[in-house]
């Protein structure tokens, strides 16, 4: 994590960053409410991720390469 309060400072994302900003790995755990147990944010990142059409992390992985 980079942390900056000039964002002018921060180096640009490289191409396989930006890439895996659009898998599924990209998506974020959610508590809208704020309230919920562990187990119900998991469920609810896991069902998200099941049900999305980005790409999946290993597809990207093989992609570029990465074990």
């Amino acid at each position: 994590t980079i942390a900056s309060f000039d964002g002018q400072t921060l180096p640009p994302l490289s191409q396989m960053e930006q890439e895996h900003l659009q898998t599924r790995a990209a998506i974020p755990y959610r508590d809208p409410t704020l309230r919920d147990t562990a187990p119900t944010i998991l469920e609810r990142h896991q069902q998200e991720q099941q049900h999305s059409q980005r790409e999946s992390t290993s597809s990207w992985r093989r992609r570029w390469g990465i074990k």
